[in-house]
C-alpha cells in the first residue's frame, strides 16, 4: 500500500504541466533502478519497485498521457504543424460521475485558432489493457474512433483496473496482472498483414518510452473510412467462388482440349 500512494502521487502530478517533467523523470527512475539488478540487495526492495513497475504500467493517466498526444501529432500532423512544445503543453481533463467515477480522459491542444481533442474513455468488452480513442477537430465535423490496446503478454489484463482508484485499491496489485512478456514483434507484423491484404483494420503503433515495453496497438473503426474490410464469411465465400470460377475455366479448357482432338481425328 506505500508503494500505490508514492506512485500515485507520480501519477497525480502527470496532468501538472509545471511537475509534469520531474515526474516523468521520476518514474523513468524507478524502471532503471527496477532493472538493475545490483542495486537491489534485498527481496524488499526487488517487490517495492516491482509494485512500483507494475501500478505506472496499469495507469490510466500515465496511459493517456503518452498515447493521446501522439495520436493527435499521427492523425493532423500533416495538416497542421505542431511542434514538440506545443503537444507537451496540451491540456489534460479527466472527467467523472456523479458518483466519483471516472468516465473518460481529455487532452487538446490549439495550434494557430485550430483545436484538437482526444478523448479516452473505457473499451465496453476485451480482456486487454487498453481503451477507445476518439478523435475530432474544430474544422471538421467528423470524427475518428480507435481501438487502443496493448500487446500481447502486457503486465495489466484487466481492462477495468487502470480507471480505478489506486488509493482505494486495497488488495495486493499483482493479484490482477500476469507475468510481464517482452513485446512479440509477430503480433504487429500479422496486424499489417492482414491490413495489407483488406483482412484486418488499419493498424498503427504507439510508443510510451516513459515505462518498459510500453507499446500499444491502435485500429482504426471501419466507420471511419471507406475500407475494404473481409470477414472470415466473406472470405470463405470468396474462396468458394474462386474455386467454382477455377473449376468451371479447367473444365471449359478441357473441353476445348478434347473439341480439338475430335476436329484433328475427323480431318484424318
Amino acid at each position: 500500500m506505500f508503494a500505490n500512494k508514492i506512485v500515485q502521487t507520480l501519477i497525480d502530478q502527470l496532468y501538472n504541466v509545471i511537475l509534469q517533467n520531474e515526474s516523468i523523470q521520476a518514474i523513468k527512475n524507478i524502471f532503471k533502478v527496477k532493472n538493475d539488478v545490483q542495486l537491489m540487495k534485498t527481496n524488499i526492495q526487488l517487490s517495492f519497485y516491482r509494485n512500483c513497475a507494475i501500478i505506472l504500467q496499469s495507469s490510466a493517466n500515465l496511459y493517456n498521457i503518452s498515447i493521446l498526444p501522439q495520436l493527435c501529432e499521427l492523425y493532423f500532423g500533416n495538416q497542421l504543424v505542431i511542434q514538440p512544445d506545443e503537444l507537451s503543453n496540451g491540456t489534460f481533463k479527466e472527467v467523472f460521475n456523479q458518483d466519483g467515477t471516472s468516465i473518460e480522459h481529455q487532452y487538446s491542444i490549439s495550434v494557430d485558432d485550430n483545436t484538437i481533442l482526444a478523448r479516452s474513455c473505457e473499451k465496453k468488452a476485451g480482456a486487454s489493457f487498453g481503451s477507445i480513442v476518439i478523435l475530432s477537430t474544430s474544422w471538421n465535423t467528423e470524427t475518428i474512433q480507435l481501438f487502443a490496446k496493448a500487446y500481447f503478454g502486457y503486465p495489466s489484463g484487466n481492462s477495468l483496473f487502470h480507471y480505478c482508484n489506486i488509493l482505494q485499491y486495497n488488495q495486493s496489485p499483482t493479484s490482477h496482472f500476469g507475468s510481464q512478456k517482452h513485446v512479440n514483434l509477430n503480433e504487429p507484423l500479422i496486424y499489417k498483414i492482414l491490413e495489407r491484404l483488406t483482412f484486418g483494420p488499419i493498424s498503427k503503433f504507439i510508443i510510451n518510452n516513459n515505462i518498459d515495453n510500453g507499446f500499444y496497438i491502435v485500429t482504426e473503426d471501419l466507420s471511419c473510412k471507406t475500407q475494404n474490410f473481409l470477414s472470415m464469411n466473406d472470405f470463405t465465400n470468396c474462396s468458394h467462388i474462386s474455386r467454382k470460377k477455377h473449376f468451371q475455366k479447367r473444365s471449359r479448357m478441357q473441353a476445348l482440349k478434347i473439341q480439338r482432338v475430335l476436329q484433328a481425328q475427323w480431318w484424318t
